[in-house]
């Protein structure tokens, strides 16, 4: 990369700010392990530094929204009336918003320096392509269960993979996980139809009684949803398994990129972070790791609606906007090799499975038969 962009952290309140590299402007997450405390505002909204007492403090680890609190408004007596003041309050949940915007921004500078910010976008176009496609196809196909069940499920995807980044950029990167994992069940669900189209019916009448939801749960297993003997479901349930363990459920894993434990002479004190910043050094080449996580599996869930809606789309374009896709992902992955490590990539010091970063790249079938072009 031509240059390094400089990260800076807020660890909490009070505490200094450290600078990671020495290029680019000063840039800082913040919520490292410390919930919002009240105090001071720097001004108000007419640039008058408040009074003692007046407005709420910005100064800890998760500050406020994007200005400061405003003073007490005044009647003109003297006399503040009590709406006035619930107006003017600055409240935890402002200060966690304000927070997730700076933290976003943040995030934003870091990937548009590294070039890789474009990459959601060409993910999206593959997303587009194959809804329109199923719109504008003129077989009688696009009225099928298995075709409109795909088409549903698609659209979850979608949303989750847009919602997963934002949280990334927002440094929940635990949290970011259960989207990815939705989106990974999204498309496991996708392919048990695809091996047995009946059951986009079961799915459909699942809420018509206790019976038939049960009949659904038994159907939509996991163990269906992630057949071994499939390269491509075997390859995405590595990341399902290792998102249920970071999101879903209550096992030390979901707790380890927040939870801080310190010894202070015979005392064990334990803090809980807000957002995902065990080492405020690495915060920026965790979010960066994590960002190519999920734009890497994204691609491979969108290898298995390709297959699911091979009869309704056109696969020269499904070539065009998948290849583009897919090879924009693999220049910046070379690219970035040195600093995402992907032989052993880490995020938050745990280990991520090796083929999150580096596919496999098993004999994955894709519509008409033949590998994506490119890295074969």
């Amino acid at each position: 990369m031509s240059s390094v962009l400089a990260i800076r952290y807020n660890e909490g309140r009070g505490d200094a700010t450290k600078t990671v590299a020495a290029a680019g402007g000063p840039t800082r997450w913040e919520g490292a392990g410390r919930a919002p405390d009240r105090g001071t505002s720097r001004r108000d909204r007419s640039g008058r530094r408040p009074r003692p007492g007046e407005g709420h403090e910005q100064t800890g680890a998760f500050g406020g929204g994007e200005e400061g609190g405003q003073g007490p408004v005044g009647d003109g007596k003297g006399q503040e009336t009590v709406t006035a003041q619930a107006r003017q309050k600055r409240t935890r949940l402002d200060r966690v918003a304000g927070m997730d915007v700076r933290n976003f921004r943040t995030s934003r500078r870091l990937l548009r320096e590294t070039g890789v910010y474009e990459l959601p976008e060409r993910v999206m176009d593959v997303y587009t392509f194959l809804r329109d496609s199923t719109q504008r196809a003129s077989t009688p196909r696009t009225t099928d269960d298995d075709v409109v069940f795909a088409v549903l499920f698609l659209l979850r995807s979608a949303y989750a993979f847009e919602k997963g980044l934002v949280e990334v950029m927002r440094v929940y990167l635990s949290d970011s996980m259960g989207y990815l994992r939705m989106a990974i069940e999204s498309a496991g669900f996708v392919d048990v139809v695809r091996r047995d189209q009946k059951l986009a019916r079961t799915w459909l009448d699942a809420g018509g009684n206790e019976a038939r939801y049960a009949l659904y749960r038994k159907k939509f297993g996991t163990k269906r949803m992630f057949p071994e003997a499939d390269p491509l479901m075997r390859q995405l349930y590595v990341m399902y398994d290792w998102a249920s363990r970071m999101a879903s459920h209550g096992s030390l894993y979901a707790f380890s990129m927040r939870l801080v434990v310190a010894q202070e002479g015979t005392a064990r004190q334990f803090k809980f972070g807000y957002q995902d910043v065990k080492d405020p050094k690495e915060t920026w080449r965790d979010v960066l790791t994590m960002f190519m996580v999920h734009i890497n599996n994204q691609l491979r869930v969108l290898q298995v609606f390709g297959r699911a809606l091979k009869d309704v789309i056109e696969k020269a374009t499904w070539d065009l906007y998948f290849n583009t896709a897919e090879g924009l992902f693999d220049h910046y992955r070379d690219r970035l090799a040195p600093i995402l490590n992907p032989k052993r990539p880490r995020v938050g010091g745990l280990v991520v499975p090796v083929p999150l970063i580096v596919p496999a790249r098993p004999a994955i079938w894709t519509p008409g038969g033949s590998l994506p072009r490119g890295r074969r």
